[in-house]
């Protein structure tokens, strides 16, 4: 997989195909290294971009959110419906990349590779197995207060059938304290996450900004043999 992290023309030159040639030639240089699916962002507002990358052969194939709230919980958010038998466990980011379940697809940004300075959990059932886990990353304020709280991932085993318990206790940790006024946000959740969503919409997270994720598969008859 490849990422295109950003690609702009100066405004004075766009209508050029100046964009297309430098797709197409980021299409070249993906078949000699074997490439088989290219990804990438664009915001949902910047139609221009979004339909030079269909006529490069993207296919739209998710939308982005970034929700957010800033005030200070009400209760005890993400409350526990059932009483679970989860324990919690902080880990460094690439640890959660050794999962089975890690979504490798994600977008680059919510990446483990792009959280390194982050933090993860990991839940555990009462067998010591893996049932889920979040990325997510902490800014602090110079006092030591906490300015901003974005979540990257949150994932339950794909078979749970607890899955939202889970997703409930790692909430309820990631976005602790939860009397404190900050920045509780999501960064490039996919709209395809419905569960997740519907647990932060319940606990009052609004929609901000919204991208779209594309894909283009890569034709392996022009990848290059390495």
């Amino acid at each position: 997989m490849a990422w295109n992290g950003g690609t702009c023309v100066v405004p004075e030159l766009r209508g050029r195909g100046v964009g297309a040639a430098m797709i197409e030639a980021v299409m070249e240089l993906y078949r000699q290294a074997g490439v088989e699916r290219a990804v990438l962002e664009a915001f949902v507002q910047n139609e221009p971009a979004i339909s030079l990358y269909r006529k490069m052969g993207y296919q739209l194939v998710d939308r982005l959110l970034f929700l957010e709230r800033t005030d200070p919980f009400a209760d005890r958010p993400f409350a526990h419906r059932l009483p679970h038998r989860y324990t919690l466990r902080s880990v460094r980011p690439h640890e959660v990349g050794r999962l089975p379940f890690y979504r490798s697809a994600a977008p680059w940004q919510t990446q483990w590779q792009s959280a390194k300075e982050g933090e993860a959990l990991i839940a555990l059932d009462p067998a010591g197995e893996a049932v889920g886990y979040a990325l997510y990353e902490r800014v602090y304020e110079e006092s030591g207060a906490i300015k901003n709280i974005s979540l990257l991932q949150c994932e339950a085993r794909p078979e749970l059938a607890e899955a939202d318990e889970v997703l409930r206790i790692m909430l309820a940790e990631l976005f602790a304290p939860h009397d404190v006024s900050c920045r509780r946000s999501t960064f490039n959740l996919p709209a395809s996450r419905q569960r997740l969503l519907r647990l932060l919409a319940a606990e009052g997270f609004q929609p901000k900004v919204e991208q779209v994720y594309l894909e283009k598969q890569m034709d392996k008859s022009d990848a290059a043999v390495l």
